[in-house]
């Protein structure tokens, strides 16, 4: 069967008027959903990188604590503004009480390679292995201006390990310039990366990358593309840099910006939204044929009828019509149908009516004509 301009006329307002609408939507809500699920996929990353801000916050935060600890001793104040005299003071008041403090300093924290006091005292650096001179301490100007708040300084050594540097401050002892030393090792970040081994960390001190964990050449070349703008922003709360791409990249400062985590992590974007395509092609399909069944169904199957009674009524080529013979429904093509039976019907009777009149009329002439043979 052909088809005919009815049906491309129906085909053409179906496609104009229920498939692109259909598509339309489809792709509103698909990238409303999509992007609501980028909000919330955002919001759970800066509320978990928060949560790990705070962890390692408190861990790095133990060296105040510490430090706090030692200031408070009155017998290292002693020692550091040189009440004791003689070797055996020295050594007496050290066993005392700060060595069970820095003993028990070293036992509860495996963080903390070591403590050590740098000090004009040169009675304690002769003696006492924590104490050092001062003048081995070497500092820049700007840092020595940091040392009454403390400041974190990475050590250029092999093992490239980090500290935290502050001065004691007491009024009561002014004549006295002692600075302590809390060396740390990366036990930090490593515990901290072990739970998150689907990503790289980075850790930078003062902007000068310090250590790596669970590093890969992609995620390397990754952070490269980024690391100018991380270290050019301004480092004072969580920040994602890209999470559209195969990998999210982010950064969490620590200890007043003098830390900068960087998190590579790998991101699939079907683990993201595949769940989203799915539900959504789903949905639109659902709606497309239930669209498409009532289409056909409403319009598609009287048009369909009309269709083929202008098929029938095409075939009529002899003096009596044939009536349609096909599905009558209960509509308007229905009527349409119902009233070309009629007129099929009153139009064949006509025809025979006409013709057996002339048949009769034929014949009474036929009657009446004289034959040849008659005389």
């Amino acid at each position: 069967m052909h088809t005919t301009r009815l049906q491309t006329r129906f085909f053409l307002c179906y496609f104009f008027a229920v498939f692109i609408p259909i598509m339309l939507m489809s792709s509103v809500l698909y990238y409303n959903h999509n992007a609501q699920q980028n909000r919330n996929f955002t919001n759970e990353k800066k509320i978990s990188m928060i949560t790990e801000q705070s962890y390692l916050e408190n861990q790095l935060d133990s060296c105040r604590n510490y430090y706090n600890q030692l200031k408070s001793n009155y017998e290292l104040m002693l020692l550091l503004n040189g009440f004791y005299n003689s070797e055996r003071e020295i050594v007496y008041s050290y066993n005392r009480q700060i060595y069970s403090l820095l003993s028990g300093i070293y036992l509860y924290d495996a963080n903390l390679n070591g403590i050590q006091i740098y000090t004009h005292n040169a009675s304690l650096f002769n003696i006492l292995k924590p104490f050092s001179p001062l003048s081995s301490l070497d500092l820049s100007e700007k840092q020595y201006l940091q040392l009454t708040e403390g400041f974190w300084h990475a050590n250029q050594s092999t093992d490239d390990t980090y500290s935290f540097y502050i001065s004691f401050a007491n009024a009561l002892m002014t004549n006295s310039f002692s600075v302590a030393e809390f060396n740390y090792n990366f036990n930090i970040f490593d515990s901290y990366a072990s739970n998150l081994s689907d990503s790289s960390i980075y850790v930078y001190l003062n902007d000068r990358l310090i250590h790596q964990c669970n590093p890969n050449q992609y995620s390397s070349e990754y952070l490269k593309q980024y690391e100018q703008l991380i270290l050019s922003t301004p480092n004072d709360s969580v920040r994602m840099y890209d999470n559209n791409g195969l990998c999210i990249i982010s950064s969490i400062p620590l200890q007043n910006g003098a830390f900068r985590i960087v998190k590579v992590e790998p991101v699939s974007t079907g683990t993201l939204f595949h769940r989203s395509f799915i539900l959504n092609a789903l949905i639109s399909g659902l709606i497309l044929i239930i669209a498409s069944i009532l289409m056909f169904l409403l319009i598609f199957k009287p048009l369909k009828n009309i269709v083929k009674l202008s098929e029938h009524i095409n075939q009529q080529n002899t003096h009596l019509l044939a009536p349609y013979t096909g599905k009558v429904t209960k509509d308007e093509t229905g009527d349409l149908i119902r009233d070309f039976n009629q007129m099929t019907k009153r139009i064949n009777d006509l025809s025979n009516s006409l013709l057996n009149h002339e048949i009769q009329i034929t014949a009474t002439w036929l009657n009446h004509q004289p034959c040849w043979w008659s005389g």
